[in-house]
């Protein structure tokens, strides 16, 4: 079987379908990606190269309608795979809903022969204009060989808390700065480190910024003692698949996060994290976590555990590589 993969320009696509490769090859499947060229010419030659394909995965772009019936016309069989409210605007948008959005994703899952949804949300979206047979829930994974459990030291005086993301959704730490700045009131040794392409400053408590970089990943994930996962409640976060509360948890550090989208599907009140609604909950369950830190350790380990069987690459690839066979 050969797949070729279409990816966008977007960076968050390398956790979805590119990071099983490996896995479809072991199993015999050749996978090649292309990138969507802009210019007519250099389109037009990748259709011919997308009839050699047994399967074509297009990765969360909304095509504009005579690309969709081209690729429709030239690839034997289509799956659209998403991981965002691709349908919608973002949160910072008054109004999130967009006619032409909307029109491009119903005609996208319309043409194709499988959808994959990020979470259930997002396959919700879907099956309104497709049956439920064609869409399938693949979550955002990490390969857990990857991502090394924190080792966790007793005699540690300071409490890590932190958080991991990209300028765009810096958005939703900001929304924290209240809960954060009474926080470094009644822990002075509490501290905030954000890995991130940009920053911002929190009153009475010490930031420690850090730029991402790919090959510091893992370790400032097992720097961290609490991670943080807030969000808003609306349409566009509710398509997002929490791969900061993946990656917090697949090294074993409990998370507190906003009870909203796949953030309820990864993490259960009390279990492997706490939920917090609003600045008081933020206020009370970040003073739980950092005044014990047994409770933390408990929690990272059982988050551990949950990354091990349900959202690594480990534990993810064999129903992604069924499904594919199965079409």
């Amino acid at each position: 079987m050969k797949v070729t993969i279409l990816l966008s320009r977007n960076a968050g696509t390398r956790y979805r379908f590119p990071q099983f490769i490996q896995a479809l090859t072991r199993e015999g499947i050749q996978a090649e990606i292309y990138r969507f060229q802009s210019s007519l010419p250099l389109f037009l030659k990748l259709l011919q190269d997308l009839k050699k394909a047994d399967i074509v995965v297009i990765l969360r772009k909304l095509l504009s309608p005579w690309k969709q019936q081209l690729i429709r016309r030239f690839a034997k069989k289509i799956v659209f795979e998403y991981d965002d409210s691709i349908m919608y605007r973002s949160s910072r948008w008054e109004n999130q809903y967009s006619r032409t959005r909307r029109a491009r994703f119903k005609d996208m899952v319309k043409i194709c022969d499988l959808i994959i949804a990020g979470n259930q949300f997002l396959k919700g979206e879907a099956t309104k204009y497709v049956n439920e047979e064609k869409v399938h829930v693949i979550p955002t994974v990490v390969d857990i060989e990857r991502y090394v459990r924190k080792q966790y030291h007793d005699s540690k005086d300071e409490v890590i808390i932190g958080w991991f993301g990209s300028k765009g959704t810096l958005y939703y730490l900001k929304k924290l700065v209240p809960a954060l700045t009474e926080i470094g009131k009644r822990f002075p040794f509490a501290q905030l480190k954000i890995v991130c392409n940009d920053f911002l400053d929190i009153p009475n408590m010490k930031v420690i910024k850090k730029e991402w970089s790919e090959t510091d990943e893992v370790a400032d994930l097992q720097s961290f003692d609490i991670g943080l996962g807030p969000l808003t409640d609306d349409v566009w976060t509710r398509g997002k698949c929490g791969l900061k509360l993946v990656q917090y948890l697949a090294v074993g550090i409990p998370v507190i996060c906003s009870p909203v989208g796949a953030n309820k599907e990864i993490v259960s009140d009390g279990d492997v994290g706490l939920w917090a609604r609003d600045t008081r909950e933020w206020i009370e369950k970040l003073s739980l976590l950092i005044e014990k830190p047994e409770m933390r350790k408990k929690m990272g380990e059982k988050g551990r555990e949950r990354i091990e069987k349900q959202y690594s690459l480990q534990a993810v690839a064999p129903k992604l590589i069924d499904i594919l066979s199965r079409l």
